[in-house]
């Protein structure tokens, strides 16, 4: 079994029309844009492939983790990003954060990842971060990629102020049914994918609910598991998942 072109991203529906949107809204400065997904339906290869793509003429980009980040230390990883003196108080180093990205010429970007690990008080604290200059627009752009855990806070009455303000709200939801043969010759050789019968790969995509992650990781243990000259069919492919997940 030879794995293939697993770095690039498989550019489904789903997935172009997310890339399409984030870029139309950073196009158009937008100061908040939300990204929801399930775990492994590809949305952190997502963030990858688009700030890989962007012109740094035009945009410059941090990327953070919700799990570590409080508003303190995301002041101090701009700060250090624009090498700004590390010895001032949070009023300073804002003052500070305010002129240097005032000073340049491209679109700033901060985007969270996990940011349902956000807490409530560090989520308030970005968006009074982000609208420090009450008299001028938001001083930079803030991505909030997460599992859809985080749209019932976000509703909630507490962070009304910061969804009113997101214009762009996506939702990638993974591959499609007739996309899944596509994605796996994309990820491997076409021979290892031919052993499949069509039945086969319906049942795969139900069972991982159209999550790329999951059809990878079913694919993987099934090939792994059944002999290279024999085909895998419907029933193969069920005894292989529930013996995966059997643990």
């Amino acid at each position: 079994m030879n794995e293939q072109h697993i770095g690039k991203p498989f550019l489904f529906e789903d997935f172009r029309f997310a890339h399409d949107s984030i870029c139309a809204a950073l196009s158009r400065h937008e100061s908040y844009i939300l990204l929801l997904g399930e775990s492994g339906c590809g949305k952190t290869m997502l963030l990858r492939h688009l700030l890989g793509d962007l012109d740094t003429r035009l945009f410059q980009f941090i990327y953070l983790c919700g799990r570590q980040t409080t508003a303190t230390n995301m002041l101090g990883t701009l700060a250090k990003h624009f090498h700004l003196p590390t010895r001032c108080t949070r009023v300073e180093t804002m003052h500070l954060l305010t002129t240097a990205i005032g000073n340049v010429s491209a679109r700033f970007i901060v985007v969270i990842d996990e940011a349902q690990e956000l807490l409530d008080q560090t989520l308030t604290e970005l968006r009074l971060m982000c609208e420090a200059q009450l008299q001028n627009d938001p001083l930079f752009t803030i991505i909030l990629s997460a599992l859809p855990s985080l749209k019932e806070r976000l509703l909630s009455v507490e962070h009304a102020p910061l969804l009113r303000r997101i214009s762009t709200r996506l939702r990638l939801r993974g591959l499609q049914d007739e996309e899944v043969l596509h994605f796996l010759n994309h990820c491997y050789d076409a021979g290892d994918i031919s052993r499949f019968t069509p039945q086969a790969l319906s049942v795969l995509f139900e069972e991982a609910r159209g999550l790329p992650a999951q059809i990878l990781q079913y694919a993987r243990f099934c090939l792994h598991n059944n002999a290279a000259d024999k085909l895998i069919d419907k029933q193969q492919l069920v005894d292989c998942i529930r013996t995966m997940e059997s643990f």
